[in-house]
């Protein structure tokens, strides 16, 4: 898997193409999706050409060991406009064995919608690699199991990455935004409710510097959403935005 991410000749290969001008085999990654094999042991490849693609896309829990890989995390692009009244989730992943490559996820209802998703992912042995994933209030909702991210960026106001999975978030960009008047900022918020999950967020490597001007909000690394909240900023560069109470 690490070679095919690393192949400059991927997209050419013979895979599954995803094409907004038609190029390719679907208009539609959602309908590239439909099209694969239930629980297979071989890795489907789907190549999705750079564009911005609205639509809601929800991978089911029986289509493993698929990869998505994009033209880059800005050129290929899955956006939408939902909060939590109307099924947030822009891009929904429930497939064992997932990777994703050089995608966006993006939600741009805004901060006045509150909970806005744009990435939940509730599949193990998941990888998101050169993935920019933006929002506002709870852009990264990893509900669960065990996350790899990656040379990602990661942009929100309000418990920006939350739920209660074992995740390592690596060598990542992580941005605050500017929330809605007299809010505050929280990057992070663990949803562990016993002792003995072996769930918890690491964060390494990482640099956290704000998107724009927030000198007038105060930002925090993260708040204990549950008893045993559990996060660990490991090596990491923080610019003078972070509040000193952490």
């Amino acid at each position: 898997d690490r070679k095919l991410l690393l192949t400059k000749d991927l997209r050419k290969k013979d895979h599954i193409v995803v094409a907004k001008d038609g190029s390719g085999k679907y208009k539609k990654k959602f309908d590239a999706l439909k099209h694969v094999l239930n629980k297979s042991n071989k890795r489907t490849m789907i190549y999705v050409k750079k564009g911005v693609y609205y639509e809601n896309v929800r991978v089911e829990k029986t289509r493993w060991n698929v990869m998505i890989i994009g033209d880059g995390m800005t050129s290929t692009i899955v956006s939408g406009s939902r909060n939590f009244g109307w099924n947030t989730n822009i891009f929904n992943s429930n497939i064992w064995n997932f990777i994703a490559g050089d995608m966006g996820f993006r939600n741009t209802i805004g901060p006045q919608k509150h909970q806005a998703v744009a990435l939940m992912t509730s599949s193990d042995q998941v990888v998101y690699y050169r993935c920019h994933i933006d929002a506002y209030q709870n852009t990264l909702y990893a509900h669960s199991n065990c996350q790899f991210y990656r040379e990602c960026n990661i942009y929100g106001t309000i418990d920006f990455i939350f739920g209660n999975f074992a995740v390592v978030i690596q060598n990542c960009n992580i941005r605050p935004k500017l929330p809605m008047h007299d809010q505050i900022n929280t990057i992070t918020a663990q949803e562990k409710t016993d002792p003995n999950m072996n769930t918890g967020i690491s964060i390494q490597h990482c640099n956290i510097s704000p998107f724009g001007n927030l000198s007038s909000v105060e930002t925090y690394l993260g708040r204990p959403w549950k008893n045993y909240s559990t996060t660990l900023y490991m090596r990491s560069r923080m610019d003078g935005l972070v509040s000193p109470r952490g």
